[in-house]
C-alpha cells in the first residue's frame, strides 16, 4: 500500500479511536479501498478462507453497515443555514418584480420569493414571512424603503437589506453598510453584480456569531484563496466549481479543479503553512466555511465530512501519483 494511503489509514484509526466505533473505521476504510481489498480476498481466498470469510461475513451479512448515508446525522445547524433562503422583492412595477424574482432563482438555490408593489404590501408580508433578504426600490409608495429597512433591523430574523437607488445614500444606514447588512445597488441589468450584491447579502446572514461554521456564496470568477495567505478557514464545496492555480511570471498554471462534495484549502490546515497555490470560482458557488481551529471538532462529529476530506486527500494523492507517473514516462 502506498505512502499516502497509510497516511489515510493513520488518520481514520486516530479518529475510530476518539470515537470509540470500529464499525466507522473499518466502514470508511473498506469504501476507499473496496477495489483493492476485493482483489486481494479473491488472490488470497485458496490460502486465507478463514480472513475472507470475516471480511464478506461482516460487510455483507450484516447488510453493509459501514455505508456513509447511515451515518449522516441530522444537523440542525446546516438546516438552519440552508433555510435562509427567503427573498422579499418591492418595486412598483410588476414586470420588475418578476425580472428580479427570476434573477434571483437562477442564482439561488432553493430560494422562495415574494413581491410586493408598495411598502405597505411589503411591510404586511415582512409580518406575516420575515424575509431573510429585501430588495427594495428606494422609491418605493406609502412606506419608504428607509423606513421599511428600519423596521427588518427589529425583525427576529437577521435580515439583509438590498435598495435599488440610482445614489448611494450616504446619510443612512453607515454602519450597516460597512457590515453588510444593508447595501446599494444602482441597476439589475449587469447580472454578475446583481449576484454579487446577493451572495453578499447571503453571507451577511448566514454569518451569526454563535455558528461554529456559516455557509459562503461567490460568484462566478471571484477568488477564494491567496497563495501565500494564512490558512484561517478551510471549506466544502456544496454546489459549483473552482481552480486552483499558481503563477509562473505572468502565466497561469492551472494545477486542477474543484468539485462539490470537495473540501479546498485542506492541505494548509493539514501542514500548518501558508496557501500554496490561488482558489478561484469558475461558477457560482456555495460553500460551508469552517474555522480552522474548529475543523476537527466539526470533522469528529460529522462522518460524512470526514468522508468528504478523504477522499479529497485520495484524490489528490491520485493526481500527484498520474503526474509524477507521466513526467517519468
Amino acid at each position: 500500500m502506498k505512502a499516502g494511503q497509510c497516511l489515510i489509514g493513520s488518520m481514520l484509526l486516530q479518529r475510530a479511536c476518539y470515537l470509540r466505533s470500529y464499525d466507522y473505521l473499518i466502514g470508511i476504510f473498506f469504501e476507499i479501498f473496496r477495489p483493492k481489498l476485493s482483489h486481494f480476498l479473491s488472490q488470497n481466498e485458496a490460502h486465507s478462507p478463514s480472513i475472507s470469510a470475516l471480511f464478506f461475513s461482516y460487510f455483507f451479512e450484516r447488510g453493509k453497515p459501514f455505508a456513509m448515508n447511515s451515518y449522516i446525522e441530522y444537523d440542525f445547524q446546516m438546516a438552519d443555514l440552508e433555510s435562509k433562503r427567503i427573498f422579499l422583492v418591492a418595486t412598483s412595477n410588476s414586470d420588475t418584480n418578476r425580472e428580479l424574482e427570476m434573477l434571483i432563482k437562477s442564482q439561488v438555490n432553493g430560494a422562495t420569493v415574494f413581491s410586493a408593489i408598495d411598502g405597505l404590501d411589503a411591510m404586511l408580508k415582512c409580518e406575516n414571512v420575515p424575509p431573510h433578504v429585501a430588495i427594495l426600490d428606494y422609491n418605493l409608495p406609502k412606506v419608504s424603503a428607509i423606513d421599511l429597512t428600519q423596521k427588518l433591523f427589529h425583525c427576529k430574523e437577521r435580515a439583509a437589506i438590498i435598495i435599488l437607488s440610482p445614489l448611494h445614500d450616504q446619510e443612512h444606514f453607515i454602519d450597516e453598510v460597512v457590515t453588510g447588512q444593508v447595501q446599494f445597488l444602482s441597476g439589475t441589468s449587469h447580472v454578475a453584480v446583481f449576484g454579487s450584491h446577493i451572495a453578499r447579502a447571503l453571507n451577511w446572514v448566514s454569518n451569526e456569531a454563535e455558528s461554529i461554521y456559516h455557509l459562503r456564496f461567490l460568484g462566478p470568477n471571484e477568488s477564494l484563496i491567496k497563495e501565500g495567505e494564512k490558512a484561517d478557514f478551510v471549506y466544502l464545496v456544496k454546489s459549483g466549481e473552482l481552480k486552483a492555480y499558481k503563477h509562473d511570471g505572468e502565466q497561469e498554471v492551472i494545477l486542477g479543479t474543484i468539485q462539490a462534495g470537495e473540501f479546498v484549502g485542506e492541505m494548509a490546515y493539514i501542514n500548518g503553512e501558508a496557501r500554496s497555490a490561488n482558489v478561484e470560482t469558475t461558477t457560482q458557488c456555495e460553500l460551508i466555511e469552517i474555522p480552522s481551529e474548529s475543523l476537527d471538532v466539526v470533522l469528529f462529529s460529522k462522518p460524512a465530512w470526514s468522508k468528504a476530506l478523504l477522499k479529497t486527500l485520495s484524490k489528490r494523492l491520485k493526481n500527484s501519483n498520474d503526474l509524477k507517473t507521466f513526467r517519468s514516462t
